[in-house]
């Protein structure tokens, strides 16, 4: 008896002094180092082998940790990246965060400003990094401020459309094209050399926002293109095309030449028809106004207007300069509906290698025009498109088209009347709109994706 009881009491004994222990075992951890990681198979190594606090099927988690010498906390792992938050005890903490990313990674960040917080993104081959800071905008990140940082990691794939990116160099300073559109009550159709530039907005066809970057369509600075505008009716309150642009509508266009880092370098006004105007209403006899943003072209069945643009940006492409006259080329509507077709197979039939041989010029020359520095890195959109690839079991087409060839006769699209593109790739929850600008090689008169 004497015996069980002293049992009893050494083993009370025994917790007791792991209780007093555990909180100094606790505070004596080490913080997690984080800036080992920087491929998907070292994350999978700590991940698989760590247990930390919690251990089940959607996330492991520990208290705190190191990332490149800024401390974090409340660090949560799952399958294929950590997020945590930063440890704002700490002073300067997000100062030394955001540093570390400007010095770091120079040529590959990109900051963006909401209302309540700055977002720093940079997106590498095996990794992406997203530091949030808790900063008004146009303010100076302080001592004490808050943030949180996430980063995934991904598989690097040996492709030559994934490794351009990793080719090509990057220009911060690259000068972008970018037309903004804002209609309301009117319905903007554009064109660039006479090829259609804007998506169509089947949702909401009276009312339209949008930034269409031109470079798509510039080859270098001195070849200058056509932009040509028309704006007709919207749709009125049950649903028909109006017969005259009403009063209450606008429309405003204009060009912005902007750089990676987002600083708008020149600004050109094209066309602003917006206006302040007033309705006079006699009801029973009494006289009332309406005042309301709206235009003075009413009553005009549509507007129409030109502008040549000569842009400077900082590269020269072939593109389809060697493209043979597709004016004179016959049955070429037919031709392009039979590339599409046998695209649609090599889709189906998961076939990444002969989809990378007919994407890879358009995908060369894409980020060349977009110097390499927008957010969509080459080897992100190859893993957009195995994606697709695996995701997709069916392929719709549009039944309704009209054949666009370009002012020079060197380019040809394809619009799609009934569809927002003529090719679908449709899978379970997931379509992906696919449409091409095709040019046929001079030399050898084979017709080939360029845009």
């Amino acid at each position: 008896m004497n015996t069980y009881h002293t049992c009893i009491k050494s083993i009370k004994s025994i917790a007791l002094i792991l209780i007093l222990l555990l909180p100094s075992y606790i505070m004596a951890q080490s913080p997690t180092v984080l800036d080992k990681l920087i491929t998907l198979e070292s994350y999978e190594k700590l991940y698989k082998a760590n247990s930390f606090d919690y251990n089940n099927e959607y996330f492991k988690s520990n208290d705190k940790g190191l990332w490149n010498n800024v401390p974090v906390k409340e660090v949560y792992f799952y399958e294929d990246y950590f997020m945590c938050s930063i440890d704002s005890s700490v002073k300067n903490t997000a100062t030394q965060l955001a540093a570390y990313l400007e010095k770091t990674y120079p040529n590959n960040l990109i900051v963006k400003e909401d209302y309540y917080e700055r977002i720093y993104k940079v997106v590498t081959r095996g990794f992406s990094i997203v530091f949030t800071a808790k900063v008004k905008e146009g303010k100076e990140i302080e001592e004490n401020t808050k943030g949180e940082l996430k980063v995934r990691f991904t598989k690097v794939v040996d492709n030559p459309l994934a490794n351009l990116s990793d080719e090509l160099k990057s220009n911060a300073n690259g000068i972008s094209c970018q037309l903004q559109v804002e209609c309301y009550n009117v319905v903007p159709t554009i064109f660039a050399d006479g090829i259609p530039i804007l998506s169509k907005k089947d949702e909401d066809k009276y009312s339209h926002y949008e930034t269409v970057t031109l470079n798509k369509y510039i080859l270098n600075s001195e070849m200058p293109i056509d932009l040509s505008f028309i704006l007709t009716p919207g749709i009125d309150d049950n649903g028909n095309v109006m017969t005259k642009i009403p009063k209450d509508s606008y429309a405003k266009m204009f060009i912005e030449y902007i750089n990676a880092k987002g600083d708008i370098i020149k600004k050109v006004d094209l066309f602003d028809n917006k206006a302040y105007v007033t309705d006079t209403i006699v009801n029973n006899g009494e006289t009332q106004y309406s005042s309301y943003t709206g235009t003075n072209d009413y009553t005009k069945k549509d507007i129409r207007f030109n502008h040549q643009l000569k842009a400077t940006v900082d590269y020269k492409l072939t593109g389809w300069s060697n493209g043979k006259d597709l004016r004179k080329e016959k049955k070429l509507e037919e031709r392009i509906k039979q590339f599409y077709a046998d695209y649609a197979a090599l889709i189906l039939s998961k076939n990444i290698n002969q989809i990378t041989q007919l994407l890879y010029n358009s995908y060369l020359e894409k980020y060349t025009y977009n110097y390499n520095s927008t957010e969509l890195k080459s080897y992100k959109e190859y893993a957009y498109l195995e994606f697709m690839l695996e995701n997709s079991f069916k392929i719709v087409t549009a039944q309704q088209t009209k054949l666009h060839i370009s002012n020079n006769g060197q380019l040809a699209y394809l619009e799609a009347i009934d569809k927002t593109s003529y090719l679908k790739a449709v899978g379970l929850d997931y379509i992906k709109n696919i449409s091409f600008l095709f040019y046929i090689d001079n030399n050898t008169n084979e017709l080939k994706i360029i845009r």
